[in-house]
Formats: C-alpha cells, sequence, structure tokens
C-alpha cells in the first residue's frame, strides 16, 4: 500500500468517530473507538480515565496531548506501508482450511515465529517470549519494558496446552483467533462513511478480567504485523464495461464476454454474502449491547433509587439523633451544676455545723465554770469579778447558740448575786442560780442534740441526691456514649450512600450516553448496510442489462452475418 492509501484510510476513520467534526478526538469519541474494539473481542467494558490516557497515548504520534488527522495519518503511513498491512485474513471454518491469502499471512507467521525462535527449538521460551513483547512494546510506542506481569498475561494469552511455551501452531492459532470472528474476504469493505477496523481475542481467558489497553494495542500490533490492505481487486463497473467494449472490438466470443460479467456478478455476490455475514455480526452485538447497556441503566436506576431513600433516611434521622445529642448535653449540663451547686451547699453547711457544735461547747463549759463560781460563793472565795465575767461569757453563749429564753433567767439571777455581793446574800440565791444553770444546761444539750440530729438529716438528704445525680450523670453518659455511635454510623451511612449514589449516578449518566451511543452506531450499520445492498442491487440490475445488451448485439450480429451470407448465395 502506498501512502495516500494509508491516508484514505485514516481520513476514513478519523471523520467517522470525529463526530462534532473539531478536528481532534475528544474522550467521549475515544470511548466510543474503544467500545467498538471491545465489542468484537467478546468483551464489555466501559473504559476508565487510565484506560482513555493509555489509549490516546498510543493514537497521539506527534505527542501534543490532542488526537488529530495527522496522528491517524502518521499512523495508518507507519504501520500500513511499512508492514505491508492487509485485514482480508480469514479463515474458512466450515471447511477447516484457510484462503490463499490467510496461508500467505501464516507463511509470514511462521518468518515472524522463527526471528524469535533463537535456539531453533521450534518453540518460543519465556526468555524469546520477552524479547518479542520488548519489540512489541517498542513498535507499540510504549516507552517501557514488558514486565514479569505482562510476560505472564501474554504467556497465557497464547500457551493453550500450558506447557510453558509457544510452539507454532500455538503462535498461528493466536492469529488465526482474531480474525475468527470478525473478518473480510478478497477485499476490503469500504463505504463513504467509515473504515473501522475491529480485532477478536480469544474469550477463553478470565471472561470476568478487564483486559488492559496495551494487551490491545499488543493484540492489533500482532494482527497489522500480519496483513496488509489490497485495493488492487477493486471492482470496478467502468473497468468491465471497457474490458466487455474491448472483446466486442476484437470479436471474443460471446460466452468470454459473458464470463467476465458473471465473474463480475460472483464478485458482486461473494461481497454481498460477506457484508450479510457482517451484518448479522452488527446485529447480535448491537441487540447484545443494547440488552446489556439497559440492564445497566436499570440496575443503576435501581442502586441510584435505593441508595437515594436511605441517603434521605440516614439524613433524617442524624437530624433526630444530632437533637437528642444535644438534649444530652445540656442535661449533661445542668446535672453538673446541679452536683456544684449542692456540694457548694454542702460544704458551707458542714462549716456552719463545725462552728455552731464549738459555740454549744462553749456554752457547755461556762455553764460548768458558772457552777464552780456559785460553789466557790458558798465556800466564800468567790468574787465579783469573776461573777462579771462569767455572766458575760454567759450573754455571748445566747448570742451565739440563739437560746435567749434559757440564758435570761440565769443572767438575771446573777445580776441579783451580783447586786447583794456587798451585803450578806443568802444560801437561797446560790441554790437558785445552781438550779438555773442545771436547767440551761439540759436545754443547751437538747438543743444541740436537735441541732446534730437535723444536721445528720441534711447529711442524708445530701447523700441521696447526690446519688440521684451521679446516677443520672451516669445515664446521661451513657446516652451520650449511644449517641455518639448512632451520629458516627449515620454520618457513615451519609457518607457510603452520598458516593454509592453518586457513582451509581454517574454510571447511569455514563450508561445512558453508551446506550444512545450505540443506537446511533447501530442505526449508521443499518443505514449502511441497506445503502451499500441497494447500490449492489443496482448493479445486477446493470449486469443484467449490459448481458442482455450484449446478447442482443451478438443477435444483431449473427443476423447480419446470416442476411451477409443469404447475399452472397
Amino acid at each position: 500500500m502506498d501512502q495516500e492509501q494509508a491516508r484514505f484510510i485514516a481520513q476514513s476513520i478519523f471523520s467517522y468517530y470525529d463526530k462534532d467534526k473539531s478536528g481532534q478526538l475528544n474522550d467521549q469519541e475515544l470511548i466510543q473507538m474503544m467500545m467498538n474494539n471491545y465489542q468484537y473481542m467478546g468483551q464489555r467494558f466501559s473504559p476508565s480515565k487510565q484506560d482513555i490516557d493509555q489509549y490516546a497515548d498510543v493514537l497521539d504520534a506527534t505527542k501534543n496531548r490532542q488526537i488529530t488527522l495527522a496522528d491517524f495519518e502518521s499512523l495508518c503511513i507507519k504501520y500500513f506501508t511499512q508492514n505491508q498491512i492487509n485485514i482480508v485474513f480469514q479463515r474458512q471454518i466450515k471447511k477447516k482450511q484457510y484462503t490463499q491469502y490467510a496461508q500467505d499471512r501464516l507463511d509470514k507467521a511462521k518468518q515472524l515465529f522463527k526471528r524469535f525462535d533463537n535456539d531453533g527449538s521450534g518453540e518460543i521460551d519465556e526468555n524469546e517470549a520477552h524479547k518479542l513483547l520488548e519489540e512489541t512494546f517498542k513498535q507499540c510506542g510504549m516507552q517501557k519494558t514488558p514486565t514479569k506481569d505482562d510476560l505472564i498475561q501474554w504467556m497465557a494469552l497464547t500457551d493453550t496446552n500450558g506447557d510453558g511455551n509457544i510452539s507454532l501452531e500455538e503462535f498461528q492459532d493466536l492469529v488465526i483467533k482474531n480474525y475468527q470472528y470478525f473478518s473480510i474476504q478478497n477485499s476490503v469493505y469500504v463505504s463513504s462513511q467509515k473504515q473501522t477496523f475491529f480485532i477478536n481475542v480469544e474469550k477463553t481467558i478470565q471472561q470476568k478480567q478487564k483486559f488492559n489497553m496495551k494487551y490491545i494495542l499488543l493484540t492489533t500490533l500482532l494482527i497489522l504485523s500480519f496483513a496488509k490492505l489490497d485495493y488492487s481487486s477493486r471492482r470496478s463497473i467502468s473497468t468491465v464495461m471497457a474490458t466487455i467494449e474491448s472483446k466486442l472490438a476484437s470479436k471474443s466470443p460471446l460466452d468470454a464476454i459473458i464470463r467476465v460479467l458473471n465473474e463480475f456478478r460472483d464478485a458482486i455476490n461473494l461481497e454481498q454474502i460477506s457484508h450479510d455475514e457482517i451484518y448479522d455480526v452488527q446485529q447480535k452485538e448491537c441487540s447484545s449491547e443494547h440488552e446489556f447497556r439497559q440492564k445497566e441503566i436499570t440496575q443503576n436506576s435501581n442502586v441510584l433509587r435505593d441508595s437515594s431513600a436511605q441517603l434521605k433516611a440516614c439524613t433524617t434521622q442524624k437530624v433526630r439523633a444530632s437533637s437528642s445529642f444535644e438534649v444530652n448535653e445540656r442535661q449533661s449540663f445542668t446535672n453538673n451544676q446541679q452536683m456544684e451547686l449542692i456540694v457548694l451547699a454542702r460544704d458551707q453547711e458542714e462549716a456552719y455545723y463545725k462552728k455552731r457544735s464549738q459555740d454549744y461547747q462553749d456554752s457547755l463549759y461556762a455553764i460548768e465554770e458558772a457552777q464552780d463560781i456559785i460553789t466557790s460563793l458558798y465556800s466564800g472565795a468567790g468574787s465579783l469579778i469573776e461573777v462579771s465575767k462569767i455572766s458575760r461569757k454567759l450573754l455571748q453563749n445566747a448570742l451565739n447558740i440563739k437560746l435567749f429564753n434559757g440564758y435570761a433567767q440565769v443572767l438575771a439571777q446573777l445580776a441579783r448575786i451580783g447586786k447583794s455581793f456587798e451585803s450578806n446574800f443568802d444560801e437561797t440565791s446560790l441554790e437558785r442560780a445552781s438550779q438555773l444553770l442545771d436547767t440551761l444546761r439540759k436545754q443547751v444539750k437538747d438543743a444541740f442534740d436537735d441541732y446534730a440530729e437535723g444536721n445528720a438529716v441534711a447529711v442524708q438528704l445530701f447523700n441521696d441526691q447526690k446519688e440521684r445525680l451521679r446516677t443520672t450523670s451516669a445515664r446521661i453518659v451513657k446516652q451520650h456514649d449511644r449517641l455518639e455511635k448512632v451520629l458516627n454510623g449515620l454520618s457513615q451511612c451519609i457518607g457510603s450512600q452520598s458516593a454509592i449514589a453518586q457513582q451509581s449516578s454517574n454510571k447511569l449518566q455514563r450508561a445512558t450516553q453508551l446506550y444512545d451511543q450505540a443506537v446511533v452506531l447501530c442505526a449508521t450499520f443499518q443505514n449502511e448496510y441497506n445503502y451499500a445492498t441497494q447500490g449492489r442491487r443496482s448493479e445486477q440490475i446493470l449486469v443484467t442489462q449490459l448481458e442482455e445488451m450484449v446478447e442482443r448485439r451478438f443477435g444483431q450480429v449473427q443476423d447480419e452475418q446470416h442476411e451477409r451470407k443469404q447475399r452472397l448465395q
């Protein structure tokens, strides 16, 4: 193939996928191109951003991060003119035989096999296969050395008997299988709208495993290495007409001319049969693709619906749980405040109790001291100063313990004793004072016992209230921990359901876009088939008309010859 033919192919491919006519392929257009390849590889695949980048990196021949017509032309010229690529590689499955074109390619595959079979063992081992991969990556424009995993996957793709080596038959079978699913016989079908090349990869390789882009490109290169486009036998009605005119001019027999027309008719029929087979494959793939995408849309719609409902439920529950959490926090704050207040009050009451207890003790000590003074007055040893001092002390005690009635009588009696101190006071006054002091002692003791009992009751009430507050605090803490776990769980629910909803929404959008693109692509297949089939019918009609014209002309010639013979006779 020359460069002009390679450019024609590049323009056909590029114009077909450049839907927006922007002069460069965007991600959506690259996705469509990749999906077409995967479709005919028996794989269902939605390319990721990384897949698109890898695919674009190989297509981007100019390395300017834009996939333009120049890139396609460069790649087509590089591979189609250098490797003489021909996509006419077909296997005749029913007869278990190969076409001459396929046999020629298998011969070249054999030569390639011998090139890498360095030790001449008739098999390619891992070391030799590694060199083949290195060369393949290099020709694909991949700036990397194949890894051990790369080698293992390629060996698994090719080594069908699992002996660890690649035989010539296995290597050739790899080539045949890539054309077995989709192939064109004798000539490449080119429409006015597109020129596409599809590759099929053996379906038995781990059906759930997605092929890495570099393995698709690897298989593509293997195919391109053994094929070439051949436009030399392209059918032309004008050529047929010129041939007929030439044969008529040279007075060739009618059978020779009819044979030219029949060969042309057979070529049309063969092309129609080939296109029918392609169209059947396309229809099956379209049906399968529509069904698959519709299932994807339904599945993602259901996931989006369920995740949205769950997200709404978790959000509502979180609002309620947050409100309960805030109420619980306020209760905790109030409970802690109450605890602080009762503890402070109890501390103050305890301090006051100690002071009052000391006041009662001082009062009892003062009463005992007053009794001692009364006793000393009996003996004549007491003095007015002692009576005066004890009176002031008793008055202070009365103010401290607030027991005025009992102290009033004692203080009055001591005052009378003090007034009669200069004169001879009788013993009756001293006995009366002693009796009043005994009565006062009993009153002070009773008052102190009542106060101590009241304090004990207050202490018990404090302890009870403190215990209740502690119980409440423990319940609040437990409720806090429970609500905190609930909030964390609901936050995780919201996060996970939001992610699921977003992911399913994105998948739904992408599945819808892919479904719409598949509908457009399948409609293109249909229109192309109808247009091409109608074109071939028109050619068949034209051939029939030519045949009738030739037969009439030969009839006329025969009639003229017959008349000439009769005139001569």
